[in-house]
């Protein structure tokens, strides 16, 4: 059996650690370093840490973060923000990162065509923000210059070669309304790649539902940066009684 994946996010801007609700309203919660170490005791499966001010304004990542955070982390790590170029995905491979999740350039088919050609499939994820509009999810990553079916670019980039695929629900991020079991059926049934469902989950409860509907990998961040009900910020990762939830999914 291939066991499953429960993967913190940390987004973070201008290398400090923050949570949106729906790609707005930034919350500071921290510094990235010590929440990776924290996670490092709780011995999470894997780790994203996508930097979304980068993404934002085209900026280069940053590189001596980067390295800083793989130098703590002793779990994978799957870097997202603003890689544009061969040379910046080179350099970030280089630092120790295991992955790297293309969003905002997935139009660019030569730079996902190079960082396959470099680092092989597993390196490359493909990662898409999803919204729903009459109807119809679309992949609403920002340099598109129109919105386009989620299937059809799902089907694009499996031929270029990527690894993974991530769906990030833009409309559930922060929200903890739960995952959109619909948007999940629907990336499944358009991909045999691995993929990984992040967006709005509430509880451990998602997770296992996203499993046992052929999710390989989940993903959060608020429910693993706030606790309780005023959402105090605790970082924090599936406890034993959540574990048992999952057991059927997770190496003991």
């Amino acid at each position: 059996m291939k066991f499953k994946r429960v993967i913190p996010v940390l987004t973070m801007i201008d290398d400090e650690l923050y949570k949106t609700v729906q790609f707005e309203s930034p919350r500071y919660v921290g510094d990235a370093i010590n929440a990776v170490r924290i996670f490092n005791e709780k011995q999470v499966d894997e780790i994203i840490i996508a930097d979304i001010r980068i993404s934002a304004n085209e900026q280069e990542p940053s590189f001596d973060l980067i390295k800083d955070i793989v130098s703590e982390a002793f779990m994978p790590v799957c870097y997202a923000g603003g890689v544009a170029t061969i040379e910046q995905f080179k350099t970030i491979i280089q630092a120790g990162v295991e992955k790297i999740a293309i969003s905002t350039h997935l139009a660019d088919e030569a730079l996902l065509k190079a960082c396959v050609a470099h680092a092989g499939s597993s390196s490359v994820v493909a990662c898409f923000n999803v919204v729903k509009e009459k109807g119809i999810y679309y992949s609403d990553n920002k340099n598109n210059k129109q919105r386009i079916a989620l299937a059809d670019e799902i089907k694009r980039v499996e031929q270029l070669g990527v690894g993974e695929i991530m769906i990030n629900d833009s409309m559930r991020d922060g929200t903890y309304q739960g995952y959109d079991e619909a948007l999940l059926k629907f990336a499944l049934a358009h991909t045999d790649l691995p993929l990984i469902y992040c967006g709005g989950a509430a509880g451990v409860e998602d997770f296992k539902k996203a499993f046992e509907l052929g999710a390989d990998a989940v993903a959060a961040g608020s429910l693993f940066m706030f606790y309780g009900k005023w959402k105090a910020v605790l970082i924090n990762y599936l406890n034993d009684q959540q574990r048992t939830i999952l057991k059927d999914f997770l190496p003991l």
